[in-house]
């Protein structure tokens, strides 16, 4: 597990780059508590698949994407 903030965003970055799609949120690899700090923080966003389906598809918000094009 990788509890790195910056080490998730590049990967949800390369995730959507590669597949076009965003990935579950199951399958970054990070504990759920610190899961829920990224979206408290406001570095990630999770959304639904479909329209009134249950959250768990995960994107960047804008400071995520600058996180994910910067080393710590």
């Amino acid at each position: 597990m990788s509890d790195d903030a910056y080490e998730i965003c590049r990967k949800v970055r390369r995730y959507h780059e590669k597949n076009g799609y965003p990935p579950k949120r199951t399958e970054l690899g990070c504990s759920p508590e610190f899961f829920e700090q990224l979206v408290q923080n406001g570095v990630v966003e999770v959304l639904p698949l479909y329209e009134g389906g249950s959250p768990v598809n995960v994107v960047l918000s804008e400071k995520g994407f600058r996180m994910s094009e910067r080393r710590r």
